[in-house]
């Protein structure tokens, strides 16, 4: 495992109990994590803004800062930085994670994220503070590997300025943020995941689906923000398949029934073809995984339209279907 695993917002481990923006760097050549806030904006933009640490080929303890922006109608922009062990650091005085010109810091009720690169920067000012809230399943054990997340901000109301070569758009939005961490072997952990981030609707709605390696029951919590919490979701309830356009969709019967289909396709990434030689380095571990992000929408059994982000990491066979 690698910093590119942890590109793919994979993470893990026993505690999470240092503050929620420190890391906790592990000794296993596996080691990988991740802070990753995904929004999308009113101007019909989404972006991503990551920041991770982990043990990489060259070395151990590095980070890795990534930021992706979609412009509405138009190729997205992905870029990355990375640093040396002693080019990142967190102070605890001002709960700042910061490697570069990439930070993320927390203070009072807000949040900053700033994904810093030479081609591109996205600059988050969330309104929120960071709290843990750990979904059913957050947590996969493989013999001595782990692999664990918690999401840190559901959601929340965010502005957002980007900046890319002589273009700076500054709009606003809603956001989703995540810490993850982990020590296993991608390909032990799933065959594949699906996250939708439901925005924008009534009732706005995180979903996620875990497909295990070598496929079999789906691993599911669904999380209407209106709830107090996420629930998980029987495994012989989800459906998760293509529809007639080739596109990924969800079905889920039940109480709670919910039917998700992917629309436009905002951006497709490939970390082990990005990272050319780094890319090969790392494919003992992560495999040659696609992250495919579509905009998506789903309905309720209410018949309530939720529309939001829809992210497909399809890691393994059998991919992203269920038996």
């Amino acid at each position: 495992m690698t910093w590119l695993f942890a590109l793919l917002s994979f993470v893990g481990s026993n505690a999470f109990a240092a503050p929620l923006l420190q890391p906790q760097p592990l000794s296993d050549e596996a080691y990988g994590e991740a802070y990753t806030a995904v929004a999308s904006l009113e101007d019909g933009s989404f972006v991503l803004a990551q920041l991770m640490i982990s043990n990489a080929g060259f070395g151990t303890g590095k980070a890795a800062c990534r930021a992706l922006w979609v412009p509405p109608g138009k190729a997205g922009i992905n870029a990355s930085a990375r640093f040396d062990s002693d080019e990142w650091s967190y102070t605890p005085s001002t709960n700042t994670l910061q490697a570069g010109a990439c930070k993320l810091s927390s203070q009072g009720d807000r949040l900053r994220f700033v994904a810093s690169t030479p081609e591109l920067t996205v600059d988050l000012n969330i309104q929120a503070k960071p709290k843990a809230v750990r979904p059913p399943g957050h947590r996969v054990d493989v013999k001595q590997s782990f692999y664990e997340a918690e999401l840190l901000v559901p959601y929340a109301k965010t502005s957002a300025t980007v900046k890319a070569a002589d273009q700076t758009v500054q709009t606003k939005g809603v956001v989703h943020m995540d810490h993850s961490r982990s020590n296993i072997l991608m390909p032990n952990a799933a065959s594949c995941w699906l996250r939708f981030r439901g925005f924008f609707g009534s009732s706005p709605t995180l979903l996620q689906v875990r497909i295990p390696p070598n496929g079999g029951t789906p691993d599911a919590w669904a999380w209407p923000l209106k709830n107090a919490a996420p629930s998980a979701v029987p495994g012989a309830q989800v459906r998760v398949g293509v529809d007639e356009r080739g596109k990924p969709s969800i079905r889920i019967a039940g109480e709670g029934a919910i039917e998700l289909s992917a629309n436009q396709q905002l951006y497709r990434y490939r970390p082990a073809e990005s990272y050319g030689a780094i890319g090969k380095l790392a494919s003992p571990w992560i495999g040659d995984p696609t992250t495919t992000t579509y905009r998506a929408k789903a309905t309720t059994a209410a018949g309530e339209t939720i529309s939001g982000i829809l992210e497909v990491l399809d890691v393994d066979d059998p991919g992203c279907v269920t038996q």
